[in-house]
């Protein structure tokens, strides 16, 4: 081949190539590249921190779309976490009191003209710590005075009190959770979490189960066993003894917080100790045990026995439930024996001259007819009392009735129409019922067991009004009502 056509074929592979080389398509990515615009890291940058949150401002880079902050940690290459879109102004949040980070910002482009920036340099931020206070709630118990009263975000809380006190309980530790549910009990320390604030610990307690009861059986014959030998702090006492105490010469009548059946009666699940709480002492009441008596019987002031009730009544002077001579019901009338005023029943005004027209004060007086009721039963001691005190002496039938001391006894009255009802029902032997008028029967005159009764009205110690009481007849029988001038036999009662 001749060198001008040598040279001609070299020529046109050579341009062949370069023609190739600018259509291959790296090239072409890498010319496009080299078109866009890096945009510039911002600058100005500015922290604002709080104690678990920083404000970051910065000069706003032209042509940037949006921003990206990274945070690190002081010594981290790797961002602990990155912010996309951030513009400036944001919040970097959930950050750690009293700690220190690094900080970059980045501008992002749009990809067609303008690529991101570089990183801008790492900017220090420092969180700061705010304190709060602490609440030590004793929940019932003594006031706690050794704890602290604040706590510094991000730090330990290393000092909790060791204890306090509460009556009967036992300090089971301190809690965040006022239900004691959620979590367990604080023992040493604790580094409370965000969100912060004020910071309360509950005492929690138990109450004692083992306050000790002793059963004192008050100088027994034969001792009381069974009961409860604990109870809980503010809990009932779940049992008494299951056998009760014997004692020669009394009845036992129940398990009382006091001496001589003082105070509260304790039966099963009756009774809750109060505060303080600790070991407690219930005691054994005795009553010195009454003789049995029939109908008829003489009875302890030298009468006769002429009405028994079983379920018992109010007596004595203040007409209640502990009235009777052994502090309880009474459950017997006694009448004073025929002669009990050395002869035969002797005649007496009602009331003195100066009281014969005026109410006797606490007695209601049965106007429109005879109380005869059982509530009237024991009811002529107070009354019997009651007209005494207005100023009416032996003169007069309950001065009379109660100055009687027949069996060295010191509690006769003037019976009510009530019992003097009952009273003529006995007498005249018919069947007792309160609520009946003694119409039947015969009077015995003689001086027998049920005798000594004239055949005249008797006196009462229940008035009709201001200027009479009620009389009862025990000849001719009926109730009337009596002016308390006028003079009627007497016949004292007593009830036990």
């Amino acid at each position: 081949m001749r060198p001008s056509k040598a040279f001609a074929v070299i020529t046109f592979l050579t341009l062949l190539s370069s023609f190739s080389t600018a259509l291959s398509p790296t090239n072409a990515s890498e010319d496009h590249s080299q078109h866009l615009t890096k945009l510039a890291a911002p600058n100005g940058v500015v922290t604002v921190p709080g104690s678990t949150s920083t404000v970051l401002r910065f000069t706003a880079v032209p042509n940037a779309t949006s921003y990206k902050v990274r945070l690190y940690a002081v010594k981290g290459e790797n961002p602990l976490r990155t912010i996309a879109p951030f513009n400036s102004g944001d919040s970097v949040s959930a950050l750690t009191p009293n700690s220190t980070y690094k900080i970059t910002v980045q501008a992002i482009g749009n990809n067609t003209t303008f690529s991101n920036s570089p990183e801008s340099g790492k900017y220090s931020v420092t969180t700061f710590a705010s304190t709060y206070a602490i609440i030590w709630s004793a929940n019932g118990g003594a006031s706690v005075t050794a704890g602290p009263s604040t706590y510094t975000t991000g730090l330990t809380i290393g000092s909790l009190p060791a204890t306090t006190t509460k009556d009967g309980y036992t300090f089971d530790g301190w809690w965040v959770d006022s239900t004691f549910t959620t979590g367990s009990a604080i023992t040493s320390s604790y580094t409370p979490a965000s969100p912060y604030g004020a910071v309360t610990f509950y005492a929690k307690w138990s109450a004692n189960t083992t306050n000790a009861i002793t059963w004192d059986d008050q100088s027994p014959t034969t001792a009381s066993s069974g009961g409860s030998a604990f109870y809980t702090t503010a809990a009932a006492v779940a049992t008494i003894p299951t056998v009760d105490p014997i004692k020669t010469g009394y009845s036992f009548g129940g398990w009382f917080t006091q001496t001589a059946g003082a105070g509260t009666q304790v039966t099963n699940g009756s009774y809750t100790p109060a505060s303080p709480y600790g070991a407690i002492t219930f005691y054994a009441k005795w009553s010195a045990a009454s003789p049995s008596y029939s109908i008829g019987d003489t009875g302890p002031g030298g009468g006769i026995i002429y009405y028994y009730d079983s379920a018992g009544f109010n007596c004595g002077a203040g007409f209640t439930s502990n009235g009777s001579p052994t502090s309880g019901l009474c459950h017997y009338l006694e009448v004073a024996p025929s002669g009990w005023n050395t002869g035969s029943d002797p005649t007496k005004v009602w009331a003195v001259s100066a009281n014969q027209s005026a109410d006797v004060s606490g007695i209601s007086n049965d106007s429109s007819a005879a109380y005869n009721n059982a509530l009237g039963i024991g009811l002529g001691y107070k009354n019997s009392d009651l007209i005494v005190a207005q100023g009416n002496d032996t003169t007069t039938a309950s001065g009379a009735a109660r100055a009687y001391a027949g069996g060295s006894k010191n509690d006769w009255y003037l019976p009510t129409t009530a019992e003097l009802n009952l009273l003529c029902q006995w007498d005249r032997g018919v069947a007792q019922d309160v609520t009946t008028a003694c119409t039947s029967g015969t009077i015995n005159t003689g001086t027998g067991a049920s005798g000594g009764f004239v055949d005249l009205y008797y006196w009462s110690s229940s008035e009709t009004s201001a200027v009479g009481a009620w009389v009862q007849g025990f000849g001719s029988s009926g109730q009337y009502s009596g002016d308390k001038g006028s003079t009627n036999p007497v016949r004292p009662v007593r009830a036990f």
